[in-house]
C-alpha cells in the first residue's frame, strides 16, 4: 500500500510540474541551486551563490535540498525551497537558470527544461587523477551513462579551469556546447592569500581550539572504496603525530575528511579515537578544510592537486595500491607526491620532505600536465555570462 501512494504522489507532482511549465511564466533573474542532488550546500554551486548574493542585485537566489540538510550555513538572501513539494515545483519550473554540480536525472527533478531556461553544470572537480564519465563507462554502469547523455543534453554550459579538464569535457562528457575557460569557483579561495588566516581561525574556532596556541593542522582526505573497507583508513596516528610535532614544532591536529559515499556506510568510530581527531566531514566546506591545513594526506583523491596550488606538503598514503584499480589518467609513478604503502614509508617521507624540490616537481607537473588558465575571479566570469544570456 505504500508503495502504490508512493508512485501516486510521484505521478501527482509530474501533473503538477507539467502544468506549471505549460502555464506559468518564466521570472526573470530567478536562479534555482542545488549541489550532490540536494544533499548539500557546498562546492562550486555555494561559492557562486554566496558571490552573487553579496555583489549582485538582479537575481532572486534559491537553493533545493532534501529533508534532513542542514542549512545554517546559508546567506540571508538564500532562500530555502525543499525537494518535492508544491513550491519546489514552482521554483523549478519558473526559475531562469539552474545550477548544480552533479548529474540531473530529470524524472527525479519531475523537470522538464522549458525554453529560456539556461541549465549550468559547475561539476564537482578538475583536475582529475581517476578516469570518470566515458573514460570509465565500463564502470559507472548503464543507467548512469544514459543519464550523463540526457543532462548533457540539457546543459547550457560547463566550466573549466584548465586545459585538461577542457579537453576531457570534450572528449568524454558526451557534452559539445559552450565551456567557460575560468577559475572554477570554488577554488577562488586558494588565491586570496590575505584570507587564509580568517579562514585558519574559523576552522579551528569550529573544533574548539585556538589559532594563538599554534597547531599544525594535518588535513587527512582519502577517497572511496567501492566495497566500503575500512582497514586502508587505519593509521597510526599516535605514532605519525609525534614525526610531525618533532620536524614541525608544532602540536598537531588532525582533520579526518571521509568521502561523501562512505558516510553511511562505515562506522567511523575506529578511525577516530584520540581526541587531536577531529571529524572533519561534519564541516561543510573541503576548501576552507584545505586552506586552513598546513598538510594534506590522501591517496587517489584528486584533491592532492587542489592542495598543492597553495604550495603546502602533499603525501599520497596507499596501503592498497597494490589492489585499487579505478583507472587513472596519469601513472601514480608519474605523480610528483611522496607515495607510501606503509606507515613506516610515510614517516620516512614526511622526514625527508624538502620544500625547494617539492615546489619544483608540482610546478612542472601542473604546468605540462594541466595548463591552468589565468588566475581570476571565477564567479564574476559565471555572473556576467548569465547576463549576457538573460531574458530580455
Amino acid at each position: 500500500m505504500k508503495r502504490v501512494f508512493i508512485r501516486l504522489k510521484r505521478y501527482l507532482l509530474y501533473f503538477i510540474s507539467l502544468i506549471m511549465r505549460t502555464f506559468l511564466p518564466i521570472r526573470k533573474g530567478r536562479v534555482l541551486f542545488w549541489a550532490t542532488l540536494g544533499k548539500d550546500y557546498g562546492c562550486n554551486p555555494m561559492y557562486l551563490s554566496k558571490y552573487i548574493v553579496n555583489n549582485e542585485n538582479k537575481f532572486d537566489v534559491w537553493w533545493m535540498f532534501i529533508k534532513g540538510v542542514n542549512t545554517s550555513n546559508l546567506e540571508p538572501n538564500e532562500k530555502i525551497v525543499w525537494y518535492g513539494t508544491i513550491k519546489y515545483l514552482y521554483i523549478l519550473n519558473t526559475a531562469e537558470y539552474l545550477i548544480t554540480n552533479h548529474r540531473t536525472l530529470p524524472r527525479f527533478f519531475f523537470w522538464k527544461k522549458r525554453k529560456g531556461q539556461k541549465y549550468i553544470m559547475t561539476w564537482h572537480g578538475s583536475m582529475a587523477i581517476k578516469r570518470i564519465e566515458k573514460d570509465a563507462i565500463e564502470s559507472i554502469g548503464e543507467d548512469y551513462v544514459n543519464t550523463a547523455k540526457k543532462d548533457s543534453l540539457n546543459c547550457d554550459l560547463m566550466i573549466s579551469d584548465s586545459k585538461f579538464f577542457t579537453e576531457l569535457i570534450k572528449k568524454s562528457f558526451w557534452y559539445d556546447g559552450e565551456i567557460l575557460k575560468t577559475t572554477i569557483p570554488r577554488n577562488q579561495k586558494f588565491y586570496e592569500i590575505d584570507k587564509y588566516q580568517t579562514i585558519r581561525k574559523k576552522v579551528l574556532d569550529f573544533y574548539g581550539r585556538n589559532i594563538n596556541q599554534g597547531y599544525f593542522i594535518v588535513l587527512y582526505a582519502p577517497t572511496f572504496r567501492q566495497n566500503h573497507d575500512v582497514e586502508p583508513y587505519i593509521i597510526k596516528w599516535d605514532v605519525l603525530r609525534k614525526v610531525i610535532e618533532s620536524k614541525y614544532g608544532k602540536k598537531v591536529i588532525v582533520l579526518m575528511r571521509l568521502h561523501p559515499n562512505l558516510l553511511k556506510e562505515i562506522d567511523t568510530d575506529a578511525l577516530i579515537k584520540e581526541d587531536f581527531i577531529k571529524n572533519a566531514s561534519v564541516y561543510n566546506d573541503m576548501q576552507e578544510l584545505m586552506v586552513a591545513a598546513d598538510m594534506l594526506i590522501t591517496d587517489y583523491s584528486s584533491t592532492m592537486f587542489e592542495f598543492s596550488m597553495m604550495q603546502k606538503p602533499c603525501f599520497l598514503y596507499m596501503p592498497d595500491r597494490q589492489t585499487y584499480d579505478r583507472g587513472f589518467y596519469f601513472k601514480l609513478s608519474e605523480l610528483p607526491f611522496a607515495q607510501s604503502e606503509s606507515i613506516q614509508e610515510l614517516i620516512s617521507d614526511i622526514g625527508k620532505y624538502d620544500m625547494k624540490t617539492y615546489l619544483e616537481k608540482i610546478h612542472t607537473f601542473i604546468d605540462t600536465r594541466f595548463g591552468l588558465y589565468e588566475k581570476c575571479n571565477g564567479c564574476a566570469k559565471v555572473c556576467e555570462w548569465m547576463k549576457q544570456h538573460a531574458l530580455q
